[in-house]
């Protein structure tokens, strides 16, 4: 079998399936009782009140009936479905497995391309800023060793006695001492950018960017209560535990207090 081919079939459905209808009589019964209901628009005395719970309890009877032939029903349904489920679920769960591990494994390579791309990138850029640096400090240091010269060559001239004579010689020094200086910081500056011209040659020669494979932030919650705090709550939705709120509300009473929320008597109607 060619392994690449796809399992068009895996899953077989057999017999027949489920036609779904009404039967003519539901729906007259339901026409009656939806007419019987519709007469009754008001409720205003104790006969009335009987004439209603009459006709909620006939359309109560039939719902219930419905209801229980369509639990019925929907049972060999449900059955089915399930049974569908679990044969999908075992038959893909050792490729969904496969899958999972081959996706980490790429994703891990694409992660470990990233790191050292931008490692390499802040490498780059501080190599880059160092030779701007020793640059503009090589211009300062140029422009001082000339100004040490020129003074040099003007105390050089207008020295008379072996004091300024030697005064004007540690000038020479000092000038040679600042020109030594240029050059070393000039190389400095050759060797940061000959560095990061290196580096961003070797990102342009690093793997491309994996194909389908991309970086998404993501978060983790360390303190849902501190979230809360953030935005003021607009980050995070707060939801009652109704079953126990309502014994909290029916414990306290109607002239309890509970914070947050209003506790109020609302009519139950039974059918």
């Amino acid at each position: 079998m060619n392994t690449t081919e796809k399992p068009t079939a895996a899953l077989i459905v057999t017999g027949t399936g489920y036609a779904i209808a009404i039967s003519p009589d539901a729906i007259q019964i339901k026409q009656e009782l939806i007419e019987a209901a519709a007469l009754i628009t008001a409720v205003e005395s104790p006969e009335d009140v009987q004439k209603a719970q009459a006709e909620m309890s006939r359309l109560a009877g039939v719902r219930i009936a419905v209801e229980k032939v369509r639990l019925e029903l929907k049972r060999p349904i449900l059955d089915a479905g399930a049974e569908l489920d679990g044969s999908a679920k075992n038959y893909i769960g050792e490729l969904e497995t496969h899958e999972k591990r081959l996706s980490k494994l790429v994703g891990d390579f694409e992660a470990e391309r990233i790191r050292k791309v931008r490692v390499d990138e802040a490498e780059r850029q501080r190599l880059e800023n160092e030779r701007i640096r020793k640059e503009r400090e090589a211009v300062d240091q140029r422009i001082e060793a000339e100004r040490l010269a020129e003074d040099a060559k003007q105390a050089a001239f207008a020295a008379t006695t072996k004091k300024e004579q030697k005064a004007a010689e540690a000038l020479v020094q000092k000038a040679a001492v600042a020109v030594e200086a240029v050059k070393v910081t000039e190389a400095q500056a050759s060797k940061a950018g000959a560095s990061a011209l290196e580096l961003a040659l070797g990102m342009v020669k690093a793997p491309a960017p994996t194909k389908g494979v991309s970086l998404q932030l993501d978060y983790e919650i360390t303190d849902i209560h501190e979230l809360s705090k953030f935005q003021n709550g607009a980050l995070v939705t707060v939801t009652e535990k109704r079953k126990e709120l309502l014994a909290m509300v029916k414990l306290v009473g109607i002239q309890g207090k509970i914070p947050g929320i209003t506790i109020k008597e609302v009519t139950s109607v039974r059918s």
